[in-house]
């Protein structure tokens, strides 16, 4: 059989191998962005303020100033914009600064404990400033998410397949805020024809990682016919480095993956992290690391024999991964911006 295409090009289905697709509860998305100060950022929340009716969440990204600057607080949020829910996302992801109502409607109390992997900036006497960092972040951001309804996420992952097949991908390895139950649930009752590899990335608390959230879902489904569940994230380390867990917890990760038969990906942003989860792979003796497909993602340069995959004209709007093989045993996957032009900020709703 012959086809005319009229011009148009035709390549095989694109792997989306990192997508981060999760529903956003509606939000005023404030005109600001990383090279804002906290004074311009002041004059977008008054704008917005104004602008949206107040149970309206108003939501920007900030770059490492404003997060670094001792002055900006929940206090400081609710001077310039009383009473509403603010939440402020940096640059890197993995920290966040919040108003008092925005504390509140998340459930975090001045005397919230820090969690496992993460952190609350605290004043001298003890209490939540308003910023959180790492895993305390992201648990705040899981509830943020977890607001919005059944009928809110079902549409929010159809709007997503709609724009992923527009631009050749006809599957993706998501990882998702939305809590795992009802991720599973909202692709179930999607049912879009896009193949959907659901990655669990579970919280933590005061006591621990939730070693348990999602293995309750059997790999396949016949509700779900086009997806998966598949895999358990990590997020090992800041962006300056620091380990979120001690080397301890992450060779029990190890153990937790080759017990249940299940792929672990790991983000990981140092070399010394990359080094210290070698060293915890080593030290399990008689383990074919390989064929467990152990996969790194990472933003920073690839050590071992990968080479070069992030140069040249790899300009992607969504954040992309190519994955290749280390000497070593591990999967590793990085990220590169393709700026294309339907797209300007990716597949997923971002807040």
């Amino acid at each position: 059989m012959r086809i005319d295409l009229q011009g148009r090009v035709v390549i095989p289905g694109i792997n989306d191998a990192h997508t981060e697709h999760a529903p956003s509860p509606e939000s005023f998305i404030l005109s600001i962005t990383p090279e804002s100060t906290f004074d311009g950022v002041g004059l977008a929340l008054i704008s917005a303020a104004d602008e949206s009716p107040a149970v309206t969440w108003l939501t920007g990204t900030v770059g490492q100033q404003v997060l670094i600057d001792p002055a900006v607080t929940a206090a400081a949020l609710e001077k310039v914009a009383p009473g509403r829910k603010v939440m402020l996302a940096s640059s890197t992801g993995h920290a966040f600064v919040f108003s008092p109502a925005a504390l509140t409607a998340l459930k975090i109390r001045r005397d919230t404990p820090d969690p496992v992997g993460g952190s609350f900036e605290r004043a001298a006497n003890g209490d939540v400033t308003g910023k959180a960092f790492e895993y305390a972040a992201w648990n705040a951001e899981r509830r943020f998410v977890d607001s919005v309804s059944d009928d809110e996420a079902v549409t929010s992952l159809r709007d997503f397949a709609s724009a992923a097949i527009r631009d050749g991908v006809t599957s993706v390895q998501n990882v998702s805020r939305l809590p795992f139950g009802r991720y599973e649930k909202s692709v179930r009752h999607a049912d879009v024809p896009l193949r959907i590899r659901m990655i669990r990335s579970p919280g933590t608390d005061a006591n621990g990682r939730d070693r348990g959230e999602g293995s309750n879902f059997a790999a396949r489904d016949r509700e779900r016919k086009y997806s998966i569940v598949s895999g358990t994230e990590w997020v090992l380390d800041s962006p300056s480095g620091q380990l979120n867990f001690h080397t301890s917890e992450i060779s029990q990760m190890l153990a937790d993956s080759l017990a249940a038969n299940d792929q672990l990906l790991l983000r990981v942003e140092n070399e010394r992290t990359v080094a210290a989860l070698f060293d915890a792979m080593k030290a399990m003796a008689g383990v074919d690391w390989k064929s467990k497909r152990v996969r790194f993602e990472t933003d920073r340069e690839v050590p071992g024999n990968c080479g070069d995959r992030g140069s040249g004209e790899r300009r992607w709007a969504a954040e992309k991964s190519v994955e290749c093989w280390d000497s070593c045993g591990a999967s590793f996957a990085w990220r590169y911006q393709f700026v294309s032009k339907h797209h300007a900020g990716g597949h997923g709703d971002h807040a």
